[in-house]
């Protein structure tokens, strides 16, 4: 079976390369910045003030989540969000229902 196929004209060919290379490297520029996020939370502070922390880790420091969770309000924060969702989730589909 031969399918149908309409040739695209070189400017959208162009206009598709345009916007497929803005979507990566928009893709790529909030990678970087989820992964180093991530990297800067489980890093020595030190290392992270001074530059030293590009993309990995380094000098594994896991105290600034010692601190975090061992705060209640947080944990209290946490257990609204969840009430929070359920709750909400559950009354719109009711109400959609």
């Amino acid at each position: 079976m031969r399918k149908n196929r309409i040739a695209a004209a070189s400017s959208d060919a162009v206009l598709q390369f345009v916007v497929d290379a803005l979507l990566l490297i928009t893709g790529l520029v909030t990678l970087y910045q989820l992964i180093f996020v991530a990297s800067a939370s489980v890093s020595d502070p030190n290392l992270v003030a001074t530059g030293g922390v590009v993309l990995w880790p380094r000098g594994l420091d896991f105290t600034g989540y010692r601190l975090i969770f061992s705060n209640e309000n947080i944990l209290l924060g946490y257990r609204n969000s969840l009430f929070y969702t359920v709750a909400g989730t559950a009354l719109n589909v009711a109400v959609t229902f």
